[in-house]
This record gives C-alpha cells, sequence and structure tokens, in this order.
C-alpha cells in the first residue's frame, strides 16, 4: 500500500488519516518504501519509455495490448 485514497472535501476523513500517519513511524516508512518500488518499477524514465515502445510496436504490428487500447485509441 503506497497510501490512502481519501474522498474528495471529506476533511474528517483526511485528518484521521493524516493522524494515522503523525502516530505511526512504521506505517510512515512502509507506505513511503512501497511508493519509491512502485515508482521505481512503473515511473522512472526508463519505464516510460520502454512502456512507450511497447505502445509504438503493438500499435505498427496490429496487436495492441488491451492494457494499451486506450492509448491506441486516442484517449
Amino acid at each position: 500500500e503506497t497510501g490512502f485514497v481519501v474522498p474528495p472535501g471529506d476533511e474528517e476523513v483526511f485528518g484521521q488519516r493524516l493522524a494515522q500517519l503523525i502516530e505511526s513511524p512504521a506505517l510512515r516508512c512502509v507506505m513511503g518504501a512501497s511508493g519509491r518500488r512502485r515508482y521505481e518499477q512503473c515511473f522512472t524514465v526508463r519505464a516510460m519509455a520502454e512502456k512507450t515502445l511497447r505502445v509504438y510496436e503493438a500499435i505498427s504490428t496490429k496487436t495492441l495490448e488491451p492494457e494499451y487500447a486506450a492509448v491506441g485509441a486516442g484517449y
């Protein structure tokens, strides 16, 4: 888990989640480490370039994988 999902505008839930993080150094460490791993796996320049290359290769061979169909459809 890399963080909390809080409904927009729900200040009470936001405050509760923030208090959880303030009160728990262990939770902050776990979420921080998870977030870092997710970044390294999904959002580095290398990862993004590889994903973009796969999309271009799929489009050029017309075998677009379902996870990239929205990109190929102009979304």
